[in-house]
This record gives structure tokens, C-alpha cells and sequence, in this order.
């Protein structure tokens, strides 16, 4: 009999690994599929409820027989012994470890000699003063235990760690006490969301007193009403993971020459602003929470729309310096890049 095997995720019922023809062997093709297609589960050998709910778990189809493996206890019932490098990842995976499918140092598996594998994974993130980006080496042993063998900080992570733009004079580092490393993150973010209110209002003035344009005016003003909004998202999700974040805290400055106006634009905004639009768009399409990805199809429209304010401020400001500046502001560009974190991460 052929054994046909799908990883799905709930709430979207998205399938992420198909092996074989589903329903190949049943007596009744189209009522295995129309039983296949209904089938759900809030249960997953990898899943969370906080409060939305995602669920991984493995379905397959036996003649019209449609099961949902819904456990890691089920999973291992139905892998048996673990004697192939994708049933060794799959272990791996269902034990809350994250695996890259493009990076070796975050994603690899070896084959060894005793029946054993060798994989690569990593777990958490670089995003704030104390959390890091782990490398782990695991063994999977034939039975599907998995032992930790070494681990290998990647990446530590900063006070700082930001994709968007900072305003000058931030004295909150947006620190907090949070055991849930998901809540210290979106409650960090949040913090940076909430300090960015106040670069692009301070942009906004800056502009009309060296006599920018009105649209660029207008466009500084709605991107502050862009971030009231994310600051809010981020606090709700911060606040899922039992997190409340630091108010930002920013020094009134006074208004600063054309020269620090560009040379802060293209640091805070044409380099930051528009790797956070990247981000925001790739955690857009691969958040594993429902919400998250929700919350980052907005964020990606208006960080991108960030981004094109800020080249088109830079393009403005360098006409209005002489020569030796408009250098200085386009050096300033590569000596700044970006901490690699998303906004919003799920």
C-alpha cells in the first residue's frame, strides 16, 4: 500500500512538505480528497495558543483511510525507527528547533555510520541586550532521541538592534523584564516604534525650515501616524507574550542645519528604513503567526513607503550642498548598516 504523507500547518491549512499522490490507493478517490480538504486540527506536534493558535502536524492517506498525526508521540509512532535524513529533520523540527533550508550554519544534516544523524539548527534571536541567535549540533538516534551535542552563539543581540529610523537624542534603550524572549522582542520593537513618532515629526519641522517641498512635508507627517499604528500592533504583541513596553524616551533637540538633517536621513532612512521595508515584507510571507503576518502585510506597505520618502528627502537635500557635503552625506550611506531583526517577528 502507498503511504502518503503532508506537513500541515492550522489556522491557514497551509502544506509546507508533500511526499507521493494523495489518495492514490482509495476505493473512493473523491471522498478521500473531500475528507483530506476537510480535515483540521488545533493540535500539532509543534504548536501555540497565545491566544492565536498555530498547529503543525503531519496527515496521511492509507487506502481512504485519512489520518491527522497530531503529537510527537503519534509522529514518532508512525516515523518508527529514524533512518533517513528528512525523518531526522522532522524530529528536529517537531522539538521547536528552527532550521534554515539555505544557510549551513542555521540548517544541515549528515548521515553517520552508527545509524545516527548529525543536524544543524538554531533557536532564538539576536534582538535586544541579553537575548542570542543559537546554533545547536544535535544527534538524532535511530529510536528519535535528540541530544544536544554543542552550541555555538551566532549572533548576540544589542540594545540598538533596529531596522527603521531613530531620532537623534533617544535615551531609552527600551529594556524590559520579560522571561518570554518573544515578548521581550516585540516589546523592544514597540519601544522603537514608538521613538520613530518622533524622528519624522522632528523631520517634518526640519523640512519646512529648510524649505522643502509640502508633499515631503505631509509624507513626514503621515509616516509619524504610520508608526502611532505600528507602535500599537507591536504593544499588543509584546503584551501576548506577557510583555509591556518602555515608554521612549527622547531629548527635545533644537533644529539642526541642512547638513545633519541629510547625514541623519541617509543613515536612519535610506539605509534603515529601507532594509525595514525588506524585512517587513519578507516577514510578510513566512511569519509562522497568523497575526504577525497580518500585522506585517501593513507594516510592509508603509515602511516601503518610508523608504521612498527618505531617498526622495535625500535627493532634495543633496542639490541644496555645496559639493563637499553632498560627498560626505553619500559616504555616510555605506558606514551604516543595519542590524539584521525584523520589526516584528513570529
Amino acid at each position: 500500500m502507498r503511504l502518503i504523507a503532508d506537513l500541515y500547518t492550522t489556522p491557514w491549512q497551509q502544506t509546507f512538505v508533500s511526499s507521493g499522490t494523495a489518495c492514490e490507493t482509495a476505493t473512493q478517490p473523491v471522498a478521500c480528497n473531500a475528507e483530506l480538504e476537510a480535515l483540521s486540527s488545533e493540535k500539532g506536534f509543534r504548536s501555540s495558543c497565545e491566544p492565536d493558535c498555530y498547529a503543525y502536524y503531519l496527515v496521511t492517506t492509507r487506502g481512504d483511510a485519512v489520518e491527522a498525526h497530531t503529537s510527537q508521540e503519534a509522529l514518532q509512532a508512525f516515523l518508527g525507527d529514524i533512518d533517513t535524513s528528512q525523518e531526522a529533520l522532522l524530529q528536529v523540527f517537531a522539538g521547536r528547533y528552527d532550521l534554515s533550508c539555505t544557510e549551513l550554519e542555521k540548517g544541515a544534516v549528515k548521515a553517520n555510520a552508527d545509524g545516527t544523524f548529525n543536524v544543524v539548527a538554531t533557536k532564538g534571536f539576536a534582538c535586544g541586550e541579553g537575548s542570542n541567535l543559537t546554533q545547536y549540533l544535535l544527534e538524532v538516534t535511530p529510536s528519535g532521541e535528540v541530544r544536544v551535542k554543542q552550541t555555538h552563539i551566532l549572533e548576540r543581540g544589542t540594545k540598538g538592534c533596529t531596522v527603521g529610523r531613530r531620532p537623534a537624542g533617544l535615551r531609552s534603550d527600551g529594556s524590559i523584564a520579560c522571561a518570554d524572549e518573544l515578548g521581550q522582542h516585540f516589546a523592544l520593537i514597540a519601544h522603537l516604534e514608538e521613538a520613530s513618532i518622533t524622528a519624522f515629526l522632528r523631520l517634518r519641522d526640519e523640512l519646512a525650515l529648510h524649505g522643502a517641498a509640502v508633499e515631503l512635508q505631509q509624507a513626514a507627517l503621515r509616516s509619524a501616524l504610520d508608526e502611532v499604528a505600528h507602535t500599537e500592533v507591536c504593544g499588543r504583541l509584546a503584551g501576548r507574550h506577557g510583555a509591556t513596553p518602555a515608554r521612549a524616551v527622547v531629548a527635545p533637540l533644537p533644529p539642526r542645519p541642512l547638513l545633519e538633517v541629510a547625514l541623519d536621513n541617509a543613515v536612519e532612512g535610506c539605509v534603515r528604513e529601507t532594509y525595514g521595508a525588506l524585512l517587513a515584507h519578507h516577514q510578510a510571507l513566512h511569519a509562522e503567526d497568523d497575526e504577525v503576518r497580518e500585522a506585517m502585510v501593513r507594516i510592509a506597505e508603509d515602511e516601503t513607503r518610508h523608504a521612498d520618502l527618505s531617498w526622495a528627502i535625500d535627493r532634495w537635500a543633496v542639490e541644496q550642498l555645496p559639493s563637499a557635503e553632498q560627498e560626505a552625506v553619500r559616504a555616510a550611506r555605506p558606514r551604516a548598516p543595519p542590524s539584521a531583526v525584523p520589526r516584528c517577528r513570529g
